[in-house]
């Protein structure tokens, strides 16, 4: 089980505050806000969500600044910053485009020379491992490069929109009675949407790997429909015989003979646990995953599994 990092259902929303009074809203945070700035007073204002394992917040600086230390124990931390200045991290200067990821061992090291606005998510990294790999089929160490993720472009505007309705709608306090009991889900969509924004044209990872791992995700989304390669297709922009040339060259299979195999095998898994119980219609199993043909169904099955679907029936039952 993943450990819960974060209080959650808990919100933040200050009013601009100096860096000493915003200390106490920097939960399990190891840094140090400074000023670079003599002229200009330096103002902080934060407004954060929780859930169990992330925190998603955005903070304004209304002048030049430094910011220094680590991120919470187990997370990893990634920085989108907007401003009109010039921001760097670690002496290198950050693009408009870079996501910088930081965790607590990567010393956090950002400075920047005017106002500037921050969006940061604070992922339990265990959580993120498993979001990224379901996602993308790696690591997201293999995504970055020198601690940096590439927003696509022309996503930059995308990206600050979805933060914005994430704090809009999550740290209205009404809203908390009726997601909290769906924290799992809630985290999940918020990682997915972020990970469909970053740019992985640069990153080492093969990029038809990812691309299969996106059509089996589809196709297991929808185990139950009767969906069409094209539509798969039209869902991540490519053609349908591009699809199905970097499926057969990456299984062996085409995707129609997978997607139903993954039918038949989630048919036979239905009919096994439910050998005990009274008035099983293996008919009614196969329609609910678009086999209206039973005689069609009870051949393809057989030829897969070298049994019919009342024999595997009968074999489990006790």
């Amino acid at each position: 089980m993943q450990t819960q990092i974060f209080p959650d259902g808990y919100i933040i929303n200050t009013p601009y505050l100096d860096t000493e009074n915003i200390k106490p809203y920097a939960q399990n945070w190891n840094v140090l806000w400074g000023s670079v700035d003599n002229k200009n007073k330096l103002l902080i204002r934060f407004k954060a969500f929780h859930t169990p394992k992330i925190q998603c917040s955005y903070a304004h600086y209304t002048s030049a600044i430094y910011i220094k230390g680590f991120a919470p124990k187990g997370c990893v931390i990634l920085s989108f910053f907007v401003t009109d200045g010039i921001t760097s991290f670690q002496n290198q200067k950050i693009s408009t485009e870079d996501i910088i990821i930081t965790t607590d061992k990567i010393y956090l090291d950002i400075t920047a020379n005017s106002d500037t606005e921050v969006y940061t998510l604070a992922i339990e990294q265990n959580l993120l491992t498993t979001i990224c790999k379901k996602y993308f089929g790696c690591s997201y160490s293999d995504l970055s490069i020198e601690n940096r993720l590439k927003i696509k472009k022309d996503y930059k505007n995308n990206f600050i929109t979805f933060f914005k309705d994430l704090l809009l709608l999550y740290t209205d306090k009404f809203m908390q009675e009726f997601i909290s009991s769906d924290y799992d889900k809630i985290e999940e969509d918020i990682l997915h949407t972020i990970l469909s924004m970053i740019d992985i044209s640069t990153t080492k990872i093969d990029k038809k790997s990812i691309m299969l791992k996106e059509i089996k995700n589809i196709m297991h989304d929808h185990i139950e429909s009767d969906m069409k390669i094209y539509q798969i297709a039209n869902m991540l922009k490519i053609s349908q015989r591009n699809l199905e040339y970097i499926f057969k060259e990456q299984t062996g299979m085409t995707p129609k003979q997978y997607y139903q195999a993954l039918r038949l095998n989630a048919i036979r898994e239905e009919i096994i646990q439910s050998r005990n119980k009274k008035n099983i219609f293996i008919a009614n199993i196969a329609k609910k995953y678009n086999f209206h043909h039973l005689s069609h169904f009870s051949s393809i099955y057989k030829k897969m599994f070298k049994e019919t679907p009342q024999e595997t029936l009968n074999h489990y039952k006790t």
